[in-house]
């Protein structure tokens, strides 16, 4: 893989067997590459700086997992070719932790855990209606990260949602009651995990996906109804995001400066009209 490459092709993609054989290193590459190329501009944001590298990686994790062949490539080559660096330029995917699902899970009756790796996120998760922080900063996770939901469950959790991925999957499948499930709506830690299928069948545990894109092709209508309802949660009060402060568009730097300077508790807005702040 070059790194002038300034473009994945159809020529690049390798046979899923032979990917097969090196999937391991590429991941083990990707991660450590991502590693050193991510920024973080908050205590909920980062940008990572991708390259032809990473979304060589990319495309073809996401043709191994999903397995459509042939008729699936033109559609991740459109995907992930924009986020590949060309000439002097940087590309950045901003990645964003948010506590919507902390709201949305208490409005819809579940005890809620937030996993935080910092005490400032603590104290927003808790604003925003978590019963229970678990602290994901400890060095032993796998351990550390089950006894705290135990303590607080008296068992394990019957639902995780994992924005985050590598050593945070790992340690909350260990946290998962039996036929519990885990959905997986991101890797915002570098590193894609490995399942071990022998333990969600000792027990009797899921896992899905969530990817919107998805969705919007396949499901349209279904994403409507979904959206529906999240805005009869919000006229209902059931939940309500904690927005720090809005900005007009043209004052997005200004906003992305607030952000780099870790000042942001809760969601900076950007609004697509003139209103004022």
């Amino acid at each position: 893989m070059p790194r002038e490459a300034r473009e994945i092709t159809r020529a690049d993609i390798l046979s899923m067997a032979d990917y097969a054989a090196v999937r391991s290193e590429r991941q083990a590459a990707a991660a450590a590459l991502r590693r050193r190329r991510r920024v973080a501009v908050g205590p909920f944001a980062t940008f990572a700086f991708e390259s032809y590298e990473t979304m060589w990686t990319q495309v073809h994790e996401m043709l191994f997992i999903e397995g459509g062949g042939e008729d699936q490539i033109e559609g991740e080559l459109a995907a992930y070719n924009p986020l590949v660096p060309r000439g002097r330029e940087l590309v950045a995917t901003l990645m964003l932790e948010i506590d919507d699902a902390v709201q949305l899970a208490r409005a819809l009756g579940a005890t809620v855990l937030a996993g935080v790796g910092s005490p400032d996120k603590a104290e927003v998760a808790r604003a925003s209606g978590a019963h229970h922080v678990i602290d994901l900063s400890g060095e032993d996770l796998k351990d550390s990260l089950r006894d705290q939901v135990r303590k607080a469950t008296g068992g394990g959790v019957d639902i995780v949602i994992d924005p985050v991925g590598g050593d945070v999957f790992d340690a909350s499948l260990r946290a998962l009651a039996s036929g519990g499930r885990i959905v997986v709506v991101g890797f915002t830690s570098g590193r894609i995990p490995n399942l071990k299928t022998n333990y969600v069948l000792l027990k009797n545990i899921s896992v899905t996906g969530l990817h919107m894109n998805d969705y919007f092709q396949r499901d349209p209508a279904g994403v409507r109804r979904v959206q529906e309802e999240l805005f009869r949660l919000a006229t209902d009060e059931k939940i309500d995001p904690q927005v720090m402060q809005a900005y007009p568009m043209e004052r997005f730097a200004e906003a992305l400066n607030v952000i780099r300077d870790r000042r942001v508790m809760g969601k900076i807005v950007l609004t697509t009209g003139h209103e004022s702040v």
